[in-house]
């Protein structure tokens, strides 16, 4: 099931959103490694409905195991980011895990930072 949703959503990356071959490879890989952790992580085989169910736990538990493999902050919003247009390519625009739970995030936290890249106090110019 979830090598059928891939290949639908590699479709989709290059023919809809006219990806380019370097971004359709990144965001295709993403979305396979995501559904391999969660067909161990809940030992079921992944399918739109099994997506459906998931909550912030499970994806921080994904961007968790890839922090093991030794993702910086940047890839690791980069592999949030992916996760995002996989789960939006999959459950539709408006559906998403967390939905009905707008306090529900998986946004990894970054110790130490304001927020803004340009600190506190200073404004975009």
């Amino acid at each position: 099931m979830a090598a059928t949703l891939i290949e639908e959503y590699r479709s989709y990356l290059a023919h809809n959103r006219r990806r380019s071959v370097h971004s359709v490879r990144a965001y295709v890989a993403t979305a396979e490694r995501l559904t391999e952790f969660l067909s161990e992580h809940l030992g079921e085989a992944v399918s739109r409905t099994t997506l459906s169910k998931l909550d912030a736990a499970d994806l921080r538990a994904f961007l968790a195991y890839r922090r093991v493999d030794g993702l910086t902050n940047r890839s690791t919003a980069r592999e949030l980011s992916a996760i995002r247009n996989f789960l939006r390519f999959a459950l539709g625009e408006d559906a998403h895990p967390c939905a009905e739970r707008p306090a529900c995030s998986a946004q990894p936290a970054a110790p130490g930072r304001s927020g803004s890249r340009f600190g506190a106090g200073r404004r975009r110019r």
